[in-house]
């Protein structure tokens, strides 16, 4: 992907199953809240699709991962400046073995929390 000084970040996580210790498999979808963001400065339109990640062992693609229930996943932050709209948000869908479907909307990932970030810390305020 090039997007001329767009932020990116880079968002980590791991799924251990509690009584076994073992790495789970499934996946982490990122949704934007719009469809594509229009790069002024590349002059082009980006497409947004469902950003996925894989964690080892998920049949049915190659995982983006660093060991047993493991994921990382570079995306747009959603304070880019330099990306039009600005400020839009993502819908995260958390889809893991033993574990209910969690979906979670209008969730800001900006820039401000580093070059790379846990999912736990993205995810916290949501969670209640």
């Amino acid at each position: 992907m090039t997007i001329t000084g767009a932020k990116l970040i880079t968002v980590t996580g791991k799924y251990i199953n509690f009584v076994s210790g073992a790495g789970e498999t499934g996946t982490v979808q990122f949704i934007p809240s719009v469809p594509s963001l229009a790069d002024p400065t590349d002059d082009q339109f980006l497409t947004v699709p469902p950003l996925v990640a894989i964690l080892p062992g998920t049949i049915g693609g190659t995982p983006n991962s660093s060991g047993p229930g493991t994921f990382s996943i570079t995306i747009p932050c959603t304070d880019n400046t330099e990306l039009h709209p600005e400020g839009f948000s993502y819908t995260i869908i958390e889809k893991v073995t033993n574990m209910a479907n969690r979906v979670t909307k209008n969730v800001l990932i900006p820039s401000t929390l580093g070059a790379t970030v846990d999912l736990t810390t993205v995810l916290a305020p949501y969670l209640g």
